[in-house]
């Protein structure tokens, strides 16, 4: 019976650990997918500066917003790193600095 008793304390703390870097690695990978929607959110407003054509820009434009939003609320619903939160607010400042740039 000790032998047991060991045996799931052991095993106790080592599903504690996995637990714990499991966690690491989701947040590792949910802090990576928000760096690459700003990165590609702020490519697209890089085409709306160069693009000559209109339907682009709208286009481009409609997209930033969507991802903007999709971003935003998935930071509010986690403890996201204050790195992102920034960025992200670089973002929305980039966004709405957009129709100045258009004129």
């Amino acid at each position: 019976m000790l032998e047991y008793s060991l045996w799931l304390i052991a095993d106790s703390r080592r599903l504690q650990d996995q637990s714990r870097r499991l966690a690491l690695q989701q947040r590792a990978a949910f802090t990576t997918f928000i760096g690459q929607g700003i990165d590609m959110a702020n490519t697209l407003l890089n085409v709306v500066v160069t693009s000559r054509d209109a339907q682009v820009k709208a286009r481009c434009l409609a997209k930033v917003q969507q991802t903007y939003i999709r971003l935003s609320d998935l930071t509010q619903k986690t403890q996201s790193n204050e790195d992102l939160i920034v960025s992200l607010e670089g973002l929305r400042r980039r966004y709405e600095a957009m129709p100045r740039i258009q004129q």
